[in-house]
């Protein structure tokens, strides 16, 4: 009988213990969700200034000298917008200067190259085309500062995050729920 019991016991905390690391996995999702969200909000009240942009042409890992092993199906975004009379490239951070991307986008009088890096907005694929037009907001005393008004990934990025972070959640509710019905 008390072999009996031991095993439901444990049964119960393994059930609880399960529950307990699901519900950590899920404010994670959660946590990193609302930071993202938090920042793009502080960073649209210190960007007063807006300009129109428009998105040149979203790059594939694995062309134009980005990317490599482990960055497998990753889309690069590269876009401009002007401010006065000065144009901005924003595109991919690629360390070889010989690069097509580099060579093609470079800095000359009134055109100035602004690089990232990693994933655009953090996403492995891109929500923008080729073409497509963005409002970017910018710092007023240094534009290369700047970030795209309502981006499309960053949004995405966001919603994946809360809904993943609310999956794991109702998978921990679940895992809790059934250890109370686990006899003793």
């Amino acid at each position: 009988i008390t072999k009996v019991m031991d095993n439901q016991m444990n049964n119960q905390m393994g059930m609880l213990l399960s529950s307990g690391i699901f519900f950590l996995f899920a404010l994670v999702f959660l946590v990193t969700a609302e930071i993202n969200k938090r920042i793009t909000e502080k960073n649209k009240k210190l960007y007063q200034g807006k300009a129109q942009g428009e998105v040149l042409e979203i790059v594939k890992s694995g062309s134009q000298g980005i990317g490599g092993i482990g960055f497998n199906n990753r889309t690069y975004v590269v876009y401009k917008y002007t401010v006065g009379e000065n144009t901005y490239i924003v595109k991919p951070l690629v360390l070889n200067s010989n690069a097509p991307i580099n060579l093609k986008y470079a800095n000359s009088a009134h055109t100035f190259c602004v690089t990232y890096f990693g994933a655009h907005s953090g996403s492995r694929q891109t929500n923008y085309r080729a073409g497509e037009s963005i409002t970017v907001a910018y710092l007023p005393e240094t534009p290369s500062e700047h970030q795209i008004v309502d981006d499309k990934d960053k949004t995405f990025f966001y919603k994946g995050f809360r809904i993943a972070g609310f999956a794991i959640m109702s998978i921990a509710i679940i895992l809790l729920i059934v250890s109370f019905f686990i006899k003793k």
